[in-house]
C-alpha cells in the first residue's frame, strides 16, 4: 500500500486524473449500474406481482359473483308447491312428477351454462334433465345431506358417457315441515366458471383454480409445472384472502400469487416463472455494454480537455492564491492566463485583492464609528442615573420630613424607572412583574384613592418567566378606564394567578365595562382612548409564544371587565440555578 502511494505521488497529473476517474467515477458507475439493473429486475418482479394480484382480485370477484348467480337458480323449485309435493308425508302423483320434470327441463334448456339438472327424491329415485349424471352423485349426497339447505360446490367432474367437464353445485331442499326432503344438483359447463381467467396474462405464468387443499380444478397450461394436479398453498395463513411467496421447484424459481374467493374455499392462483421473466430482461444488457464503451471514450476525451484547459490554469491560480495568503497584494497580482472563464478568474483574482484592501480600510473606519457610538450610548446612560439619584434625594427628604406617601411614591417610581431601563432577559419572572404592578398601583392609589389591588397567586407561578410589561398595561387600563380614574368609588382590582399545564392570569375590575364586540368592530378604539396597551400585549403574546396562547377579554357595560392570559409555563434560569 505504501509503495503504491509513493508511486502515485511521483506520477504525473495525467496518471492521477486517470486513476481518480477510474476509482471515483468509472468503478462507481459500474457498481451503480449493476445495482440499478438488479433493482430494475426487482421492480419488474414486484410490478408483475402487483399487477397479477390486482387482476386476480378482479377475477376472484367475478368468479364469486358467478357462483352466487348459479346458486340463485337452485331456489326455483321453491316457487309453487314443488317442494311440498316431495315431502315424505305426501304421495306424489304422476301429474306432479311430470310438472317437476317440466321444471327441470325448463332450467336445463333455458340456461346455456347448465348442462345437467339432477333431482334426488327422498326414496332415492332420481329425476334429471340434460346429460346423464356422473357416477359421483352418491359421494356428493353424503356432503349435501348434512348442509340443511347450504350450497356446496364440487368439481370439475366428467358427466357419464361424455367428455364434458362440469362444475357441480348441490344443496338440500326443505319443506315447511321436514328438512332434506330432496337434493338438487346443477352441472355447469366448465367454461361458465373458468372463462374469467382469460383476463390474466399467460406470459411467464400459469393460472389455476384450486380448492382449499390445493387440488387443481383448472389450469391454463398443465405442462407449466411438474405437478399440475396440486398447488402448494401451505404458505397462506388461515383466513388470508391474498398472498404471495417465492418457491423453488425442480431448481426453478416460481412466484405464487393467490386470491381467495369471497365466501368460498376456492383460490385463484397465478404461478409466475421468475427465471423466464428475468431472462426476458437480458436483452437490455447489449445497450448497457454499449453505454459502458461510450462512457470510456467520453472519459478519455474529457481527461484530455481537463488537463489542458482546467487543471493547468487552476494550478497557476492556486500558486498565486497561496502566495497572497502569506504576502502582500503587490507581490501576487498575476497575469491573465488561460481562456474563457479562467481568464475571467485571473481578472477577478486581481480585482479581489484590490477590493480586499478597500474593504480593510472601510472596516477600520466602521470600527472607529462603532466605538464612537458605543461611547455615546454609555454617555446617554448618565441621564437615567441622574434621575435615579434625584429621586433618591426626594425620597430621603420625604423620610426626614416624615412624608410617608411621598416616600412610597418616590420608591415606587424609582423601581418602575429601574425596571423599565433594564434589558429584557430570561431571568425576568412573574414575581418581578407583580412587584412592578404593585409599585405602579401605589402611585395610582395616592392619585385616585378609590381602589384596592388584591393579588391571589400561587408559589409555583412566581418563578415563571414572562416578558417585561406584559401585565402592567392591562392593570393600567383597569385603573384608568375600568374605574375611570376614580369615578367608580370603593372598588378593587383583582389579579388571580394559577398554574396547570399552562400559566393562567386573570385581571378583573368591577368598573364600567364595555361592549367587546362593538369595540373590536370599531377598530379597537373607545372614547378618548385607543387601547394601544391591549393591542401591544396581544401582539406581543402572539409573536412571542404563538398559538394557542392568547389574551381574552370578557366585558359588558356596567358589569366590569375580566382580561384572561393563557401563557406557557417557562421556568426562568434564575430559578433553575
Amino acid at each position: 500500500m505504501t509503495k503504491f502511494k509513493d508511486q502515485f505521488q511521483k506520477s504525473g497529473i495525467k496518471s492521477r486524473i486517470i486513476s481518480a476517474f477510474i476509482i471515483l467515477v468509472f468503478v462507481p458507475f459500474l457498481v451503480f449500474s449493476g445495482i440499478s439493473f438488479l433493482a430494475f429486475q426487482k421492480y419488474v418482479i414486484n410490478n408483475q406481482s402487483k399487477a397479477t394480484a390486482d387482476t386476480l382480485h378482479v377475477v376472484g370477484t367475478q368468479l364469486s359473483n358467478t357462483l352466487k348467480d348459479c346458486e340463485q337458480q337452485s331456489i326455483e323449485l321453491y316457487y309453487g308447491d314443488y317442494i311440498e309435493w316431495m315431502d315424505p308425508a305426501h304421495e306424489m302423483t304422476v301429474a306432479e312428477k311430470q310438472q317437476i320434470q317440466n321444471m327441470l327441463d325448463s332450467i336445463a334448456q333455458t340456461d346455456p351454462t347448465v348442462c345437467t339438472v339432477v333431482l334426488k327424491l327422498p326414496d332415492g329415485s332420481i329425476m334429471f334433465s340434460g346429460f346423464y349424471l356422473s357416477q359421483k352423485l352418491d359421494d356428493y349426497s353424503k356432503v349435501v345431506s348434512t348442509g340443511n339447505g347450504k350450497c356446496f360446490w364440487f368439481g370439475p367432474d366428467n358427466t357419464h358417457y361424455t367428455s364434458i367437464r362440469a362444475y357441480v353445485m348441490g344443496r338440500s331442499l326443505n319443506s315447511r315441515t321436514h328438512k332434506n326432503v330432496a337434493e338438487i344438483y346443477y352441472y355447469f359447463y366448465e367454461d361458465a366458471i373458468t372463462d374469467v381467467f382469460e383476463q390474466l396474462d399467460d406470459s411467464y405464468q400459469c393460472n389455476f383454480l384450486t380448492d382449499g387443499e390445493g387440488a387443481v380444478f383448472y389450469a391454463s397450461d398443465a405442462s407449466f409445472m411438474p405437478d399440475s394436479t396440486n398447488v402448494d398453498l401451505s404458505f397462506l395463513e388461515e383466513n388470508t384472502a391474498l398472498g404471495s411467496q417465492t418457491v423453488l421447484l425442480d431448481g426453478r424459481r416460481y412466484l405464487y400469487v393467490t386470491q381467495k374467493l369471497s365466501s368460498y374455499d376456492w383460490y385463484c392462483v397465478s404461478l409466475i416463472a421468475l427465471d423466464d421473466l428475468i431472462r426476458s430482461l437480458d436483452k437490455m444488457l447489449l445497450p448497457f455494454l454499449l453505454i459502458v464503451v461510450l462512457y470510456i471514450l467520453f472519459l478519455s476525451v474529457m481527461i484530455r480537455f481537463l488537463q489542458k484547459y482546467i487543471f493547468q490554469p487552476l494550478a497557476i491560480l492556486g500558486e498565486n492564491m497561496d502566495t497572497y495568503a502569506v504576502t502582500n497584494r503587490q507581490t501576487v497580482e498575476m497575469e491573465e492566463i488561460g481562456t474563457g472563464e479562467f481568464r475571467s478568474l485571473s481578472r477577478h483574482f486581481n480585482n479581489m485583492i484590490r477590493r480586499n484592501d478597500s474593504l480593510m480600510e472601510q472596516y477600520k473606519k466602521e470600527t472607529k464609528e462603532k466605538n464612537r457610538l458605543q461611547m455615546t450610548m454609555m454617555a446617554s446612560q448618565l441621564t437615567p442615573h441622574f434621575i435615579y439619584n434625584s429621586l433618591n434625594v426626594l425620597k430621603w427628604l420625604a423620610v426626614l420630613n416624615h412624608q410617608e406617601k411621598i416616600q412610597m411614591v418616590t420608591e415606587s417610581l424609582i423601581y418602575i424607572f429601574m425596571s423599565a431601563t433594564k434589558t429584557e432577559d430570561e431571568n425576568y419572572t412573574l414575581a418581578d412583574e407583580i412587584k412592578l404592578v404593585e409599585n405602579y398601583a401605589v402611585i395610582q392609589q395616592v392619585r385616585f384613592m378609590n381602589f384596592d389591588l388584591n393579588i391571589e397567586g400561587c408559589p409555583e407561578a412566581e418563578d415563571c418567566h414572562i416578558r417585561k410589561l406584559l401585565l402592567q398595561p392591562i392593570v393600567e387600563n383597569a385603573i384608568v378606564h375600568g374605574i375611570e380614574r376614580g369615578k367608580v368609588k370603593k372598588t378593587e382590582i383583582l389579579i388571580h394567578i394559577w398554574v396547570d399545564e399552562n400559566l393562567h392570569i386573570e385581571v378583573q375590575d368591577f368598573g364600567v365595562g364595555f361592549d367587546v364586540d362593538e369595540w373590536r368592530a370599531s377598530g379597537m378604539v373607545r372614547r378618548s382612548h385607543t387601547n394601544i396597551g391591549i393591542n401591544h400585549v396581544e401582539q406581543l403574546i402572539r409573536m412571542e409564544y404563538g398559538a394557542p396562547y392568547c389574551l381574552e377579554i370578557e366585558s359588558e357595560p356596567g358589569m366590569g371587565t375580566i382580561v384572561r392570559y393563557l401563557l406557557p409555563v417557562i421556568h426562568s434560569s434564575k430559578a433553575e440555578s
